[in-house]
């Protein structure tokens, strides 16, 4: 009988950590609230968005030290069309004159080397075509010349979109996003609302795009 008794708080035991991890799943399979997220998300002090990087990245300055540099995050510097490829301060052009590798520019200033001069140079890579441009680099190798290097974008799945899903699976991402949908854009509009003010008060403009009052 001891063992019978033994045998049925067993099976109780059993059933009840079954009960239990069912509600554990069950409470991770239903999505949080938006009220929750964005109550969160308002309690972060620095947004930054990877598409609006190099802002970012100013946002935080600022918040750190409560200014921007000029040359590093005026918007309108990313706009002009440089006379020397390597004056934008986030360049990455180590074989360019006076560059240093994984470095910001400290070259001399682009009125001293204009573009013919950098373009005179033996080889100038493109971070988003890495692969295409070290091929010119290693071209004349024997041992490179069998090799059939394609571009590949980093980062990037080709030949796959959203519009390419059918409508079912297209229903079921909108569904599993909907709440990241709502935070991302609720978030953007916190980044760039507060890119815009520190623009103003700096007079250092971080996102070009945008006017304070249309967000």
């Amino acid at each position: 009988r001891e063992s019978e008794r033994a045998s049925e708080t067993g099976s109780e035991s059993d059933q009840w950590a079954t009960r239990r991890l069912s509600a554990g799943l069950a409470g991770w399979s239903r999505e949080p609230s938006v009220s929750s997220v964005l109550h969160a998300m308002e309690s972060i002090d620095v947004v930054g968005l990877v598409d609006m990087y190099t802002a970012s990245l100013c946002v935080l300055e600022f918040h750190i030290t409560g200014a921007v540099s000029a040359e590093r995050c005026d918007c309108r510097r990313a706009l002009a069309p440089p006379r020397n490829a390597s004056s934008h301060p986030y360049a990455r052009t180590p074989t360019l004159h006076n560059a240093e590798p994984h470095s910001p520019q400290r070259g001399a200033d682009s009125s001293t080397h204009p573009l013919p001069r950098s373009l005179s140079q033996a080889h100038a890579s493109l971070p988003h075509t890495h692969n295409a441009s070290l091929t010119r680099t290693h071209a004349s190798a024997p041992s490179w010349r069998p090799l059939h290097v394609r571009h590949e974008a980093i980062g990037r799945i080709p030949h796959l979109s959203f519009s390419s899903l059918d409508a079912q699976a297209q229903k079921a991402a909108r569904d599993l996003t909907r709440v990241d949908s709502i935070l991302y854009e609720a978030a953007r509009h916190k980044f760039v609302t507060g890119a815009l003010e520190i623009g103003r008060r700096t007079g250092v403009p971080l996102l070009c795009d945008f006017k304070l009052g249309e967000m």
